[in-house]
């Protein structure tokens, strides 16, 4: 077994971990919020298929402390600098054919300069171990040091497969692995007919056809400009609909929707005189058109707003079964899994 720590949504430490335990061969060792540790028989080539992870690393060290910050993170630099890396089969698997690279370093999030004495310490040991140059413009790998605030540093080699999408994602779009977790999050089904109804760039309604099991695909916006191009990206895709529409006057049967996962505005839309009213007349909708046990799987930025409309508007129509507090973009979000009470 090799060990390996991974990236993820800050919020879902819960979810990650009873889903990356279910794929079996896997053991996790540490969980903190939005860092896991596990071990794996897996080939790290089919870890790079998890589509709820960020970015993913092969472990080469890790140091717990009693203090965080840059001062932990000049002591693991400097116990690389002076022992080397241990290489192991993995290692070499990633590290062949590849020419270049570079370290970087990390502090509680945020990318951070090293001692340039370490730092040239440490490119020598890699150097040495991996026949690889340094190339601090285009490098083909990345080994990172990664410090955080529960008072441990990491030290991995960077095995992130750079995924089409995100390279061509829009400003305001959401993160494929955002998308997978609220699709996740909705119990997918092979007979499930999903809606997305302020479908935009289409990140949900493209991950739920890529990554799971469905009968029908609903995708809406009232941007016009939006649903013309994602008919163009989604062509290939059977049996999903794509279509100018209202969502809070879908032109969709009664009771005809298993799952709506979606991620509406978070500020003002067309027509509402407030953002209040604007929850209200979506989840009047929604509760029109999903079954009894019907799931919602919404992105919500103003938490106390929609809360509140939720609790004291339709308690007695929907059952909020979960929620995960995280940041979208560095702001303030949550994702609520609420379900339809039976009629």
């Amino acid at each position: 077994m090799n060990t390996y720590f991974a990236t993820f949504i800050t919020g879902t430490s819960q979810l990650v971990e009873s889903q990356l335990t279910k794929l079996g061969n896997i053991s996790v060792a540490k969980i903190y919020d939005g860092l896991i540790v596990f071990r794996s028989s897996r080939s790290w080539k089919e870890l790079q298929n998890i589509r709820y992870l960020n970015n993913l690393f092969l472990l080469l060290a890790i140091k717990e402390n009693r203090r965080s910050g840059k001062g932990a993170l000049d002591e693991l630099m400097n116990t690389i600098a002076r022992q080397g890396v241990r290489t192991s089969a993995a290692f070499q698997e990633i590290v062949r054919g590849k020419r270049s690279f570079r370290v970087f370093a990390s502090v509680e999030n945020e990318t951070v300069s090293m001692s340039r004495r370490l730092l040239q310490g440490v490119e020598r040991r890699i150097q040495k171990g991996s026949g690889l140059r340094l190339n601090i413009q285009k490098p083909n790998l990345e080994f990172w040091f990664i410090s955080r605030r529960e008072g441990v540093v990491l030290f991995g080699l960077r095995f992130t497969r750079v995924r089409a999408e995100t390279k061509q994602r829009r400003k305001g779009e959401l993160r494929a692995e955002l998308a997978h977790v609220l699709c996740l999050l909705s119990e997918p089904k092979s007979f499930d007919v999903v809606c997305d109804p302020f479908v935009g760039y289409g990140a949900i309604a493209i991950e739920r056809a890529r990554s799971f099991p469905y009968q029908r695909i609903y995708a809406s916006d009232i941007d016009e400009m939006l649903v013309r191009e994602l008919r163009r990206k989604t062509g290939g895709i059977k049996n999903m609909k794509v279509a100018q529409a209202n969502a809070l006057r879908l032109d969709l049967p009664d009771a005809s929707i298993d799952k709506i996962i979606t991620d509406p505005p978070w500020g003002e839309y067309q027509g509402m005189p407030s953002l209040e009213r604007f929850y209200e007349e979506m989840l009047s909708e929604f509760r029109r058109v999903l079954k009894a046990d019907g799931i919602v799987v919404i992105l919500i930025g103003p938490k106390e707003t929609f809360e509140y409309v939720l609790q004291n508007k339709f308690g007695q129509i929907f059952a909020m079964n979960s929620k995960y507090d995280i940041l979208v973009s560095g702001k303030k979000a949550a994702i609520y899994k609420i379900t339809r009470k039976k009629r």
